[in-house]
């Protein structure tokens, strides 16, 4: 059982960030965009790599390795696919707090994107915005299994929407999402996470965790959603848990999981649902099996919010 390559921990500006107790089997790179070079090792914080993909080059499957993006790093796309972590077992870790954090801007194309491919990789502490171009189609493009985003920040919509904020492949069982802030505050988002599979003839994504989001926006569709109006295959064993949402859009659920015989299952439970207009609108369309409890729905002129599900789900 190994220490990381810094036994006597990590620090910036004399507050450490990695304690020499941390346990890994494998290797630490660091990535700044100002003082990095991708020709550089990336093994220590005086000689960073220049971008996310190059130092996820360096990472050996399954070993534990660790990206550091340090406070003030920034990448925009300039191809398809800003990064693609395509190595499993990899994290890729944020530095820094607030607008310190490193951040990740799509553009060029509809098509750009941030690709998730490999097994086990966590992602967490980063900002994305998906709002250099209109249309993003997929902003996180989710295809490996046992993928974890937790505690980033992502802007979908401002002067350009972006379509869709995750979209969780087919085969991507046991993808979890937790204690993110998703903005989508103007119009022109279908959802924030889209569930595999839409449309398609391959099994769903299955034991998916969505729990201790804040979601704030106007969701055409649904803030989460395994919809096309069409023919949609049933996921298992969903947990939806303990989000808040503050919707701009009164005739759009929280969750919508396609068709109402798709036999989707899982729980929905201890979410807060803000709506605006006179009436809560659905907290949950078309749930398949899905069991709901205790979860909250206000709308912005009453006094209170009401339980649901009532007679709220279909």
């Amino acid at each position: 059982m190994g220490l990381t390559n810094f036994p006597n921990g990590i620090s910036s500006m004399g507050m450490p960030i990695v304690g020499g107790g941390m346990l890994t089997s494998g290797s630490v790179f660091f990535v700044h965009s100002g003082t990095g070079s991708d020709g550089n090792s990336g093994e220590d914080t005086d000689h960073p790599l220049a971008t996310v993909d190059a130092a996820i080059n360096k990472c050996t499957a399954n070993k534990g390795d660790v990206i550091f993006a340090m406070p003030g790093h920034s990448e925009t796309a300039t191809t398809a696919a800003l990064f693609d972590a395509d190595i499993a077992g990899i994290s890729i870790i944020g530095l820094g707090n607030g607008n310190d954090r490193p951040l990740f801007t799509l553009g060029t194309s509809t098509g750009a994107d941030i690709d998730l491919n490999a097994d086990g990789v966590l992602v967490r502490n980063l900002r994305f915005d998906f709002t250099g171009i209109d249309a993003i189609a997929a902003g996180l493009d989710v295809d490996g299994a046992n993928i974890t985003i937790e505690e980033c920040d992502i802007l979908m919509a401002d002067t350009a929407q972006a379509t869709m904020g995750v979209d969780v492949g087919g085969s991507s069982h046991g993808f979890t999402f937790r204690r993110n802030i998703v903005h989508a505050n103007t119009a022109g988002a279908n959802s924030a996470i889209r569930l595999g599979a839409c449309a398609t003839a391959i099994a769903a994504s299955n034991d998916v965790l969505i729990e201790g989001n804040t979601f704030d926006g106007d969701f055409a569709v649904a803030c989460i959603e395994n919809t096309d109006g069409t023919t949609q295959i049933a996921h298992l064993r969903t947990m939806v848990r303990d989000n808040v949402i503050v919707s701009a859009n009164a005739d759009e659920p929280f969750v919508s999981f396609g068709v109402s015989g798709s036999g989707h299952t899982g729980t929905i439970i201890n979410n807060y649902v803000s709506l605006p207009g006179t009436s809560a609108a659905l907290l949950v369309t078309h749930k398949g099996d899905c069991r709901a409890f205790q979860n909250y729905v206000s709308t912005f002129i009453t006094l209170g919010a009401i339980v649901s599900p009532a007679a709220a789900m279909s």
